[in-house]
Parts: structure tokens; sequence; C-alpha cells
């Protein structure tokens, strides 16, 4: 299990007429770290800075990153992996642009100022915990269906994307440790499934 962001939250700060822009984004691979990388360099062409940090869960393996991007060295990253790491997220990545202001903030105030950037983002998003599992595509009848509701609402599991035609087709969300649960309740014809479908192993939300 572990505990990170649902949504992208943006705040700001000013110091010394130096502009931070702080934006926090829930992320699972180092390839979204650098298409947002990106797309945040051709929004703020005008920045001297993008500083970031960011916490993946890999395969069970931590990495943690972070680059100061020309500020001095730890005034920019490490406060940002700092807060990261003090509110335990994993999966986020966090992003301050800095608009220079022409009063030079000393380290200590780089640091304050990065810091205190990203703890505002990270206090605008909502936090949730999450856990490795499945996202099934199922296939049941619409005298069955009340009982897979009832099923999935008893576990907790997120029923989404539902379609309508001779049967109904919906995405269920399983968590890992649940799935000997799921197919045990249709094979023991508890929900009659039609068929079922995965679609993909990811991070869900518990």
């Amino acid at each position: 299990m572990l505990k990170t962001i649902k949504e992208e939250q943006i705040a700001e700060l000013e110091e010394k007429k130096s502009k931070f822009i702080a934006q926090i984004y829930p992320v699972q691979k180092e390839e979204q770290v650098k298409d947002i990388l990106q797309k945040i360099k051709q929004k703020y062409k005008g920045a001297r800075h993008h500083c970031f940090a960011y916490r993946l869960l890999k395969e069970e393996q931590l990495i943690e990153k972070s680059s100061d991007d020309g500020e001095p060295t730890g005034t920019a990253g490490q406060p940002i992996l700092n807060y990261l790491k003090g509110w335990e997220l994993l999966n986020v990545l966090v992003v301050v642009t800095r608009f220079f202001g022409g009063i030079l903030l000393g380290t200590g105030g780089l640091t304050k100022a990065y810091g205190d950037s990203a703890k505002k983002a990270i206090e605008k998003t909502k936090i949730v915990y999450q856990d490795w599992g499945y996202i099934v595509e199922v296939e049941i009848s619409y005298a069955n269906f009340q009982n897979l509701e009832y099923e999935a609402k008893k576990r907790k599991w997120n029923i989404q994307n539902k379609t309508y035609s001779e049967n109904i087709k919906a995405e269920l969300e399983i968590p890992k440790k649940m799935w000997k649960d799921f197919t045990n309740l249709n094979s023991n014809k508890t929900i009659k499934l039609e068929k079922y479908d995965v679609l993909e192993e990811k991070f869900i939300d518990i």
C-alpha cells in the first residue's frame, strides 16, 4: 500500500519579487516525468529554473530523484524532495518554476522558498491510498448485475465505465490481494459473469 495523490494542483509563492510556481502531479513512470517537464518548460519559457523532485515505486523498488536546474546545489531539488519524504508520498512529482525578480535570495532563502512552494502544492491536493491491483472488464446479465454491485460494494471494489447492450459491460478495480476472492465469487456462481478480461495491472485506490 502507498500514500499518493489523485489530482494535479498548482500553488504560487512570491519572495523578494521572485515568483515561484509549484505544480504537483500523480505519476507512475519516469517517462511521464519527462513529458511533464517538457510541457512546463514550453509553458513558462521566460523562467530561469524548473526545479523538481519525484518519488516512484517501481516493482517494489523506490526511485528518488531531484534537480536544482541551475540553482546552487541543494537549494531547490532537495528541499522539494524532503517534503515528499516528510509526507511519505510515492508516485508523485513536484516541479517548482522560478521567475527571477532581480533580488538574490541567498542559499537559505532559496531553500526555504522552494520548500515552502512544494509544501503549498502538497497541501492543496487530495491525498489517497493505493495498492497494486487489476482493472478487469466484466460482462454480466441485467438479472445478475445487482449481485455484482452488492459484492463489489461490500469489498470496496470500484465499478466504472458501465455500458448497456445485450448484457452490461463494466470495469472493476480489484486489489491484487483480493483476486482469489473475485475468482471464487465467479466460480461458485455468486455473481455469474458471462466473461471477464484483465485489461491492466496498476496502482488503484483502496
